[in-house]
């Protein structure tokens, strides 16, 4: 990945992060300003090759976090900003980031469960969902949301995305691996 990429995808996690943080949501500014500087810069240093990896890395960020957005654990900005993500970086290096991801997030959500005391709603609500898309995947339907009770709370997803990056970012660039 390119200096320049690399500088994009580092002030979109940083902006999507801090605004999430705050306000609660990612600009839709920030995460549209992210695809188009991954098409136009990917295709700057990999021409016609370079376009095609980015629409793959955008288009394949939407199709693995639709549904998860659908089952109801993340926001459609969490799901627009992996997609500019995966705009910038590819395909393939989109999906080395998600257990980084996802690890992030799990780890945060349960540090902020057990902080709030609320580590048994926040186990009996993730059971019900689970447990509901089961359900409607055995039955050869679409998983639906299901109602969860009383939520625990909102988790700015947009931090874990950044801090998930940043990790491969320093494993993979930095520690060779």
């Amino acid at each position: 990945m390119n200096t320049a990429r690399t500088i994009v995808l580092l002030i979109i996690l940083a902006a999507s992060a801090w605004h999430d943080g705050r306000q609660g949501r990612i600009p839709n500014g920030v995460v549209l300003f992210g695809m188009v500087a991954g098409l136009v810069l990917y295709t700057a240093s990999d021409g016609a090759a370079g376009l095609a990896s980015s629409v793959e890395g955008l288009g394949l960020g939407l199709l693995l976090l639709g549904p998860v957005y659908l089952l109801g654990f993340l926001g459609a900005g969490d799901v627009k900003l992996v997609a500019a993500v995966g705009s910038l970086l590819g395909p393939r290096a989109l999906v080395e980031t998600l257990p980084y991801i996802f690890i992030c997030g799990g780890v945060l959500a349960l540090a902020i469960a057990l902080a709030r005391g609320e580590l048994a709603a926040l186990a009996r609500n993730l059971t019900r969902i689970l447990n509901g898309a089961a359900i409607d995947l055995g039955l050869g339907q679409m998983p639906q949301a299901v109602p969860c009770g009383a939520s625990i709370g909102r988790l700015a997803f947009a931090i874990p995305i950044g801090i998930g990056i940043v990790v491969w970012l320093c494993r993979t660039k930095v520690g060779g691996s």
